[in-house]
């Protein structure tokens, strides 16, 4: 089996050291944690935009990423937790 390396996952490894195996497993088995976890990169670059960002529009869209981020951020923990819980079980 290919082992598939993506630019988020050493992101997500560097938040979740812990986790690396759990990471790496879903991300090449689970489209839906593929997803989420492209969703976090690409808001995680929206959002690196708009905090640079010195347009009017920048406070609101700052807020709704960062809200944004969380809830990915919330999701992706749901995953590594639910395979994680399944290996000690």
């Amino acid at each position: 089996m290919a082992v598939i390396i993506h630019s988020i996952i050493p992101i997500l490894i560097k938040r979740y050291p812990d986790k690396r195996k759990a990471i790496i497993n879903l991300y090449n088995n689970s489209t839906t944690f593929q997803t989420v976890c492209e969703d976090y990169q690409k808001c995680g670059e929206a959002l690196k935009h708009w905090l640079e960002s010195e347009s009017d529009e920048a406070v609101k869209r700052v807020t709704e990423y960062e809200e944004l981020m969380q809830s990915l951020e919330s999701e992706i923990t749901y995953y590594l937790n639910k395979t994680t819980q399944k290996k000690t079980v």
